[in-house]
Formats: structure tokens, C-alpha cells, sequence
């Protein structure tokens, strides 16, 4: 989080006294409007107190809410529609879970979390190729952090040996390796790759028997 501390408290004074200024001269001229009791912000906060409570269903609700308000930030509506995704896969909606997935790429095609989230719901549906396409655009974005673009072609290995397409995986583990992947994302990429070498490691044996 950007903090601006110091500047609220130089301006603190000055600004009061200007927004007093202006609500009265807005609502002199019938432009004045009161603040949203329910804007985005203070939505995905109370979801977020609900779902630290275990109100699942009540945290989906609001977060729901929250990334449907067109008046608010992009980004904010991105993180509402990634959390409803996340709770709706928790309770076992994997359709309505992939549906926020993909609202969330719809508000912002450049934010990785909702590029990876999407991957990775459409990767548990077998839809491997739609993955591919989601990893490999988390992967080639350059405003996404070095380690997420990282994160991203290891995740493509994944997706990629799942499709029996060894080298393409093998020189996505190696860029995944170059670029600082985490341990844990090298990890399970690893782990499929050589899951996806046993059934032809079986098959030679097979032959050769």
C-alpha cells in the first residue's frame, strides 16, 4: 500500500475548509450527491470481515456486489471478483467460480491474479488450452513482477506436459528457472512433468518385455 501520511496531515486543514466550500456551492447549484453507503471499497471490506467469520455465502454476496459497482476502481472490483471466484470454488460452485474468474480478467486483462486464476480454474476443467492462454499472457506481461512473470511459465510448463508437449514444457521450466520462479511453483511444475514421462517410460518397458 502507498501511504501519503505526511501529505493528509499538511493538508489536512486546507482541504477541509475547501470541501466545505465546494459541497456547499454543489448543492446551491442541485449537483450535490451524499457519499455511496455501499461503494466497492467498503463492500469488499465487509466481505472480508465475513469471511474471516465463516460467512461464506454472506462474503460471496457482498463480494459480488462490490465487482458489479461500475462507478468504482478497476482494481478494486478485480479483487472482489478473484475473492467471489475463490469462495464460490470453496463451496463448490466450480461454474459460478470460473464465471468471476473470467469477470475479473474482463475488468482488467492486464492483472496477473486474475489471469491465474482463471488458468488455473480453466486447468482443473480440462480446458487446457484456454490455460495456456491465460499463463502465457500473465507470462508476457511486462507490468506483471519478474517473479510472477516467472510463476507464470512454470505454470505453462504444468499445462504444457499435461498436454504431452515436452520440449515446449522443458524450455518453459527453463525460462521459469532463468526468471526466479518461486520453489514451490518450480516444485509442482516438476511433479507433472515427470508424471506426464511415466506412461511413456511404461510403454517403452511394455515393448521392450
Amino acid at each position: 500500500m502507498r501511504h501519503f501520511a505526511l501529505r493528509l496531515v499538511l493538508g489536512l486543514g486546507v482541504a477541509t475548509g475547501l470541501n466545505v466550500i465546494h459541497s456547499t456551492e454543489a448543492q446551491a447549484c442541485g449537483m450535490w450527491r451524499p457519499a455511496m453507503e455501499d461503494s466497492a471499497e467498503r463492500l469488499v471490506a465487509s466481505a472480508d470481515r465475513a469471511a474471516a467469520k465463516g460467512d461464506v455465502r454472506q462474503a460471496v454476496r457482498l463480494y459480488e456486489r462490490a465487482m458489479n459497482d461500475d462507478e468504482s476502481e478497476a482494481g478494486i472490483r478485480v479483487r472482489a471478483a478473484i475473492r467471489a471466484g475463490d469462495l464460490n470454488a470453496q463451496i463448490g460452485k466450480a461454474r459460478e467460480s470460473l464465471r468471476r474468474y473470467q469477470h475479473a480478467v474482463e475488468l482488467d486483462g492486464r492483472s496477473f491474479a486474475a489471469r491465474m486464476a482463471l488458468g488455473q480454474a480453466l486447468t482443473e476443467r480440462g480446458d487446457l488450452p484456454g490455460a495456456q492462454t491465460q499463463f502465457a499472457a500473465a507470462g508476457e506481461n511486462p507490468r506483471n513482477a519478474k517473479i510472477n512473470r516467472a510463476n507464470a511459465q512454470a505454470a505453462l510448463a504444468i499445462v504444457f506436459s499435461k498436454q504431452g508437449q515436452g520440449d515446449a514444457a522443458a524450455l518453459a521450466m527453463a525460462k521459469a528457472r532463468v526468471m526466479g520462479a518461486a520453489d514451490s511453483a518450480l516444485a509442482a511444475a516438476e511433479t507433472a512433468m515427470r508424471a506426464a514421462q511415466k506412461p511413456a517410460a511404461a510403454t517403452v518397458a511394455t515393448i521392450q518385455m
